[in-house]
């Protein structure tokens, strides 16, 4: 502006004041790339920052107005007091305030240098500037405002499901996964939530009260959560929760059974139970979203299969080695231990044994992609037994993993024929016959 005035106009002529206005705002650029490169700065500061900034700007234009040329009509000071609303951003009241200040300071510099008629004509258009730069203020805040509140509605429109109050399905899996990729040496559980029999409210109490019915559990779990924990709505019934700071297996049982107990107590007109089954898993091995939902979607299976109102919450092994194929063995005391003999002839497998049903299907869900053959002990006096075979056999995603089942009697083959497998051999048949049968169901998965 300085260079276009020194061309244009041919009565242009510096003074001080103009030579002070570069040299303010080559300071303040410096100021301003010295505050970019802290790592944070606090909103009082910056606005400290902002008024000094403004204050030094308005006083270097009654300079260059009021001082240097106190024989002609002001120009830059008046410009400024109608644009400053548009530059810094403060409730109405504050803005005023500034605005007072800058209309008095101006008063003041205008009365000792100018002439009188020239004072009351500077007065006149700075009083002027002051009414209109406050009902631009007036508007401008108001499109700000509505132009947030908008912001905000579509933000929370996009966020949350409208119904039940928590997040929806897209934002929980991106936020989520954004804590798991910033948060990956720390444990994390996940739980999935399902209404039991939901279809039944719906289709005899009608969609009213199963979407009261959803509000309330979405309402339950958010007021019995941490707030740092994320809360989604997945599907129809099906809730998802991430808890971030859990602190073991048995704590993360202790909360999955307070939320039952939680929605156990709300029932319609005292005539109309709900109850929920939860699959739950704990990670401290940085297992990635998918992973964890399918193990947890596992774990509720299994509480689905064992009725209503049940929890089974695992936790992910993390000492195993996960590169190597695994043969899964679910042992059974009763039957021939043949585990030295096949730790030493199939080395080049991980061979995990356990007798613990419930540990066995959590090795299951975890290995699932690396299991070369399945053992099963079957005994078909065994409820953990046939439970097993039940499970495997309605799991669409386990039903292609090779599958040896040994019996010790009759009637445990004809339950496991019945089943509908048919790799059965006798705990009486030797080591060896297990071993070719391993054998032969390892080279066709390595095919």
């Amino acid at each position: 502006m300085l260079i276009l005035a020194y061309i244009v106009l041919p009565a242009f002529e510096f003074t001080y004041a103009y030579i002070i206005m570069p040299l303010f705002l080559l300071i303040f650029f410096f100021i301003n790339l010295y505050t970019r490169k802290l790592p944070s700065i606090s909103f009082t500061t910056s606005k400290i920052i902002c008024c000094i900034y403004y204050y030094s700007l308005f006083i270097i234009f009654i300079l260059m107005d009021v001082v240097s040329f106190p024989n002609q009509t002001a120009l830059w000071a008046p410009l400024l007091m109608m644009a400053f609303p548009i530059v810094y951003i403060d409730r109405l009241y504050k803005l005023c305030i500034h605005e007072t200040v800058f209309l008095f300071i101006y008063a003041f510099f205008a009365y000792i240098f100018e002439p009188t008629k020239i004072f009351q004509r500077d007065l006149f258009n700075i009083i002027a500037a002051y009414v209109f730069s406050t009902f631009c203020s007036r508007m401008l805040l108001d499109v700000r405002s509505n132009e947030a509140l908008t912001k905000l509605k579509l933000k929370h429109i996009s966020t949350y499901d409208s119904l039940t109050h928590v997040l929806n399905k897209g934002a929980f899996l991106n936020l989520v996964n954004n804590f798991l990729s910033t948060n990956s040496n720390k444990p994390r559980a996940l739980c999935i939530i399902d209404l039991d029999d939901f279809k039944h409210v719906n289709d005899n109490l009608g969609h009213n009260i199963g979407d009261k019915v959803l509000e309330t559990v979405g309402n339950l779990l958010i007021s019995h959560s941490d707030k740092d924990d994320f809360i989604g709505r997945f599907g129809g019934d099906e809730f998802m929760m991430l808890i971030t700071h859990p602190q073991d297996i048995d704590l993360l049982r202790l909360i999955c059974r307070n939320i039952q107990m939680f929605v156990t107590d709300y029932s319609i007109d005292n005539l109309y139970a709900f109850s929920l089954s939860i699959g739950a898993v704990l990670d401290y091995n940085s297992s990635s979203l998918d992973e964890l939902i399918n193990i947890a979607d596992d774990a509720l299976y299994k509480s689905k299969l064992l009725g209503k109102n049940c929890c089974t919450a695992w936790e992910i092994d993390s000492t195993s080695d996960y590169s190597k194929p695994v043969i899964l063995h679910a042992s059974s005391d009763s039957f021939n231990n043949y585990s030295d003999n096949l730790a030493f002839d199939f080395s080049g497998h991980l061979y995990v044994r356990n007798n613990c049903p419930d540990i066995y299907i959590e090795y299951l869900s975890q290995f699932r992609d690396n299991i070369s053959v399945l053992l099963l002990d079957f005994d078909c006096t065994n409820p953990d037994s046939t439970f097993f075979l039940r499970y495997i056999k309605s799991r669409e995603k386990f039903k292609l993993i090779p599958f040896i089942i040994i019996v010790n009697d009759e009637s445990s083959y004809a339950m496991a024929n019945a089943f509908g497998f048919s790799n059965i051999i006798s705990n009486n048949s030797g080591y060896t016959t297990l071993s070719a049968s391993l054998s032969k169901y390892i080279k066709k998965s390595s095919l």
